[in-house]
């Protein structure tokens, strides 16, 4: 797993919806409008996030892209709806480019997550609070020689119901990417047993992501802070249509190169 793809694929994601550590349980269809306000070393950047939950379904749209991620059957659909083209993969996928990168790139991931006991309303919800560390460390390959450590520091708020489920990973964010990317790897057990410890639908979320770079040539690290802030503005129960949650008419399949890392890595080994 290198350190670049994952980091910067999950801050990316982290701006698509409301994260999740839990299995997300929801009485009925739910719909769920967020902002998101992200910040880097460029600055802050707050966007709108809808989230919409049917079933085992769920669908998270952001700006023009959308992603529905079905936990029954594993399939994950990527929507560019401006360019309406849409690409497909599955998390067991996910997670075999997961244990390959693990391997080669010497990972090791380590979370704690834990209830405080408090509580309070979101959105007319009442809602109850998380927090816990994500710690990912190994190879870092921009720069040989070298090893990255980034620790995300979570601090959530969800709410609970009875009824139907949507995976824990499968809800979108940085945390949901690492839950399904490790469920179904070798020795992460642990990890994704610690991560299902939070329960429920994510309402607030509050994420602060610190990255050090160590060199081999010595001299000080390279370190990097970013944020990300989610709060629920409204939160709708009520049914939702399935054309929700498919391939709009029209729309063309294209590929995703980013599937075939191993593909590509073996192929010019030979």
């Amino acid at each position: 797993m290198n350190y670049s793809p994952l980091m910067r694929g999950t801050a990316r994601l982290a701006t698509f919806g409301v994260l999740a550590l839990s299995v997300a349980i929801a009485q009925a269809d739910l719909k769920i409008v967020s902002q998101t306000t992200v910040n880097t070393k460029r600055g802050p950047k707050t966007v709108s996030i809808i989230t919409f939950m049917k079933g085992s379904k769920i669908r998270v749209d952001n700006l023009d892209v959308s992603q529905i991620t079905d936990s029954r059957t594993g399939q994950n659909i990527y929507i560019n709806n401006s360019r309406q083209i849409y690409t497909t993969t599955t998390n067991a996928q996910i997670a075999k480019l997961t244990a390959e990168s693990i391997k080669n790139e010497h990972m090791k991931v380590s979370a704690k997550i834990r209830p405080t006991g408090k509580t309070k309303m979101i959105a007319g919800k009442m809602a109850t609070q998380y927090v816990g560390d994500v710690t990912l460390t190994g190879n870092y390959p921009k720069i040989p020689g070298s090893t990255a450590t980034a620790v995300i520091h979570l601090d959530e708020w969800t709410i609970q119901s009875a009824g139907i489920t949507v995976g824990q990973g499968d809800m979108l964010g940085q945390v949901g990417l690492i839950v399904r990317s490790v469920a179904g790897t070798s020795g992460m057990g642990k990890v994704t047993a610690e991560l299902s410890k939070a329960k429920g639908i994510p309402l607030n979320i509050d994420v602060n992501v610190d990255v050090k770079i160590t060199t081999a040539g010595g001299g000080a690290p390279q370190t990097q802070h970013h944020s990300y802030v989610t709060e629920a503005q409204f939160v709708r129960d009520g049914a939702l249509p399935d054309s929700l949650f498919s391939i709009p008419k029209g729309y063309k399949e294209v590929h995703d190169p980013s599937m075939d890392a191993g593909k590509n890595k073996k192929k010019g080994g030979k």
